[in-house]
């Protein structure tokens, strides 16, 4: 028989227990609405500043930046909300067109102008790739570097696209003579990134559907020597595809079976490799219709000023600064079909064309010490 006070007891603690219930339920479903709301949000920015051209981008982004201070450390942040910076797009019709778009700051921009010759780097590019049945396939898409790659050719196959080497190289020729006529200028040489742009465009050239995972990347720290392999790879730090096929080959925990970068399924950030050497600034998950086009354009607020001897330290085999020097991974495969249930065959090709915006200025200010020994 239970007494009073523990009846009383019984009952308080059953009540209580039923109110904190009750109190999740209203806090889940506050979480789902608050969810609703941020995916609507970040729905609505992205439709509406996907289609705009990249001069209202580049307006937005500055909007945005107003009150924001430097981000600590060198990884930049973006402007985007959170729901935008990691979407999944779904093609509605065979031969349709889908849009996206990047905004991310470095640095915020500063009040006085910079002084100098100003510069537009302007780079065009393109390629294609495929995969086969039972397979994925994984490639870069160079945006900026540094230094380009070791070998990196002068032509249609190169790798490294624009590079600060380039920005200092067009700079320094219109302020010497000749390479030796004014070190002195060379190494007083500076050069401010203003911004970058970049504008994707994915096509599935093939009839049947296929998805194209996109990961836009910065790197968490400085990045050193890489060789040309082709057009979409190399070998070494610089290149994503690289450090996720090297990561899940020599830098993975115990696995049952073999997974490499080519395994339907498997994920960058498999990759301890990858995931120690780049951060994440926008991942787009792509499912395209049969001839279909994914058109994605970003946007970076660099304001940054690199002096010749910041880049000078970078070595000739390539380079990558950290935090605002973007590169692409993707990862395509088809969808699973009668006669291939991992993966059908998958073709796609990729166009962009990067714009790099800076200004050249030789440092003012600076001690030059004139020494006369005549003994």
């Amino acid at each position: 028989m239970v007494g009073p006070k523990t009846a009383g007891q019984f009952m308080y603690r059953t009540a209580k227990k039923a109110a904190k219930n009750k109190k999740v339920r209203r806090t889940a479903q506050q979480v789902y609405e608050s969810m609703a709301q941020r995916k609507e949000a970040g729905e609505i920015i992205r439709e509406i500043a996907a289609d705009s051209t990249l001069s209202d981008i580049s307006k937005l982004a500055v909007e945005l930046m107003s009150g924001k201070k430097s981000p600590e450390g060198a990884n930049g942040l973006s402007l985007l909300p959170t729901t935008a910076r990691d979407v999944a797009i779904n093609g509605a019709a065979t031969g349709d067109v889908t849009t996206s778009v990047n905004m991310y700051m470095f640095k915020p921009r500063r009040k006085r102008a910079m002084q100098g010759v100003k510069y537009a780097q302007i780079v065009r590019w393109r390629a294609q790739s495929t995969s086969s049945a039972a397979e994925q396939s994984v490639f870069d898409i160079d945006v900026l570097s540094a230094v380009p790659v070791l070998n990196n050719p002068d032509n249609n196959t190169k790798y490294s696209n624009l590079t600060i080497k380039k920005a200092f190289d067009d700079f320094l020729i219109a302020q010497t003579q000749s390479p030796n006529a004014d070190k002195l200028k060379t190494q007083l040489a500076s050069i401010h990134v203003s911004n970058l742009t970049c504008e994707l465009e994915i096509r599935n050239t093939s009839a049947e559907p296929c998805t194209v995972d996109v990961y836009e990347l910065v790197p968490q720290h400085s990045l050193g020597p890489t060789t040309w392999v082709s057009e979409k790879s190399a070998t070494g730090y610089m290149s994503p595809s690289w450090t996720f096929t090297e990561g899940l080959a020599s830098d993975t925990p115990q696995l049952e079976d073999t997974l490499t970068s080519t395994t339907v399924g498997s994920r960058p950030y498999d990759s301890p490799t990858f995931s120690r050497t780049w951060k994440q600034v926008k991942r787009l998950r792509l499912n395209l219709t049969g001839n279909s086009v994914h058109r994605h354009k970003s946007f970076y607020e660099i304001n940054h000023t690199v002096s010749y001897q910041e880049y000078a330290q970078f070595s000739t085999s390539g380079g990558r600064m950290a935090g605002w020097n973007p590169v692409f991974c993707v990862v395509h495969k088809g969808f699973p079909d009668a006669d291939n249930t991992l993966a059908a065959p998958s073709s796609i090709t990729f166009n962009t064309v990067n714009t790099l915006n800076y200004t050249g200025f030789i440092s003012e200010g600076q001690k030059a010490i004139v020494f006369d020994s005549n003994l």
